[in-house]
C-alpha cells in the first residue's frame, strides 16, 4: 500500500491557489504544474463540460473565467469577479432610509 501511495503521489500536480480580494474585484487563480493540454482541443471534446461550466459559472455572477494552458506546462485558471464599490452601498442604504413616505 505504502508503495501504490508513493506512485500515486508521483503522479499527482502542485496545484496553487490565490485568492487576491480588492476594492473592484475579486480574482480567483488555480494553477498546476501538470501536463496541460491543447485548450482548442479540450473545449471541443465530447462528453467534457468543464472548462464551459467554469466559463459560465463566472459570467453567472459577472465574472469572467480565463484559462491558459500548454502541453507540457501546466494549467492557470483565473476567475474575476467585478465587486460593487462599498461606497454606491452605503449610499443606497442611506437614501432608502432617509426616505419621507410619499415622496
Amino acid at each position: 500500500m505504502e508503495e501504490e501511495l508513493l506512485r500515486i503521489t508521483q503522479e499527482a500536480a502542485a496545484i496553487r491557489i490565490a485568492l487576491d480580494y480588492g476594492a473592484r474585484s475579486l480574482t480567483l487563480a488555480t494553477s498546476d504544474d501538470g501536463r496541460g493540454f491543447n485548450l482548442e482541443e479540450g473545449s471541443r471534446k465530447s462528453g467534457h463540460w468543464g472548462l464551459k461550466n467554469m466559463q459560465e459559472r463566472a459570467a453567472e455572477i459577472g465574472g469572467t473565467c480565463k484559462i491558459t494552458t500548454a502541453m507540457g506546462q501546466g494549467t492557470r485558471i483565473e476567475i474575476r469577479v467585478p465587486l460593487a464599490p462599498a461606497w454606491s452601498l452605503r449610499n443606497t442604504g442611506a437614501k432608502n432610509a432617509h426616505t419621507s413616505p410619499g415622496s
